[in-house]
């Protein structure tokens, strides 16, 4: 045998046997464990055994939003159902009066109704109403008369800061205003909350809060003006601020709020429609009462009352031994 035939037999012969690293690329797992693993993984992995058939793949599962919210809010069931019983117990008495002057067929037309909400919420300065309620029913019934002279005009409950004889004086000179706005906002329907309350808000005396109480309940109690209120922004308050630390929407210590668009209003409005996306401004009157310094309210700055609160048995309860507000809202 020459050489050369020898070098090809040794050729022939590793060819055969397969070199380590050859070997170790066909190694063979058990099937059985493979199988587990996959199925583990992908549980709707198709698995294409010989003579079965080929099933469609399933997508694969996405987690919704509703499922992300009761994650970070499981007690937020709890939560809306409070709301809507604070509501109901804590109904505005105007309201009451105003339904029933629309039963009675008491009002006009519908910009005699308009015009009437408007001043409410004009007189509405301070929390409970009654004051604001007895100025409303005072003159309501002048309030589509034009250039009534000022001795027509009963005198009038005072406000906080305004005596009664200067409340009274400031109201006649808003009157144009209010007709205007009203008159204005009958002819414009289906408005824009942020372009309403910017209209709103040139009434003299016409306070942010006033502005959205009053687009609330137009949006209630007269249908068409405004379709929808969705998009409205709640008034993040020092009070409300605190009793969403509490119930642990935001972190004070990280969430801070620092005006529109911060971290913490963020966190709150998103938490407002959450809870409710047709109407987030239902959380703000009861989250700013219950977090309110004075006597009607729960959530103190320390030591909070948390007895009798309408939130006790879902709250967490957090950063009770400081103010959350104190820490968390920057202003500048």
């Amino acid at each position: 045998m020459t050489e050369e035939d020898r070098a090809q037999e040794v050729i022939r012969a590793l060819m055969d046997e397969g070199s380590p690293e050859e070997e170790e690329l066909h190694l063979d797992y058990p099937v059985d464990d493979r199988t587990e693993d996959i199925r583990r993984i992908e549980p709707d992995l198709p698995l294409f055994d010989k003579g079965e058939p080929v099933t469609e793949e399933k997508p694969a599962t996405v987690e919704t939003k509703t499922e992300r919210e009761v994650l970070l809010y499981p007690w937020l069931e709890d939560f809306k159902k409070a709301i809507e019983v604070y509501d109901q117990m804590n109904r505005d008495s105007f309201l009451f009066w105003f339904d029933n002057l629309q039963k009675e067929g008491r009002f006009e037309d519908v910009y005699h109704s308009l015009l009437t909400l408007l001043i409410y919420a004009r007189f509405n300065q301070t929390h409970p109403s009654d004051t604001a309620l007895k100025n409303t029913q005072k003159v309501f019934h002048l309030t589509l008369q034009t250039d009534l002279p000022p001795e027509e005009f009963p005198p009038l409950e005072g406000a906080l800061f305004f005596p009664s004889e200067v409340w009274r004086d400031l109201y006649i000179r808003a009157i144009p205003k209010l007709q205007e706005v009203s008159r204005r906002m009958m002819e414009g329907k289906g408005w824009e909350t942020s372009d309403l309350d910017r209209l709103i808000r040139i009434i003299p005396h016409m306070t942010a809060r006033n502005s959205r109480w009053a687009i609330r309940a137009i949006h209630d109690w007269i249908p068409g003006v405004i379709p929808d209120v969705s998009d409205m922004p709640i008034d993040i308050s020092e009070g409300l601020y605190r009793v969403a630390s509490r119930l642990g929407v935001v972190n004070p210590l990280f969430d801070y709020y620092q005006g529109k668009n911060s971290m913490g209003d963020l966190r709150i409005q998103s938490f407002a429609r959450t809870a409710f996306p047709d109407d987030p401004g239902k959380i703000e009157e009861p989250m700013s009462r219950l977090g309110a310094k004075d006597e009607g309210g729960h959530c103190w700055p320390t030591e909070p009352r948390c007895q009798n609160c309408p939130f006790e048995s879902f709250c967490q309860k957090l950063f009770l031994d400081f103010n959350p507000a104190e820490k968390g809202i920057i202003l500048r």
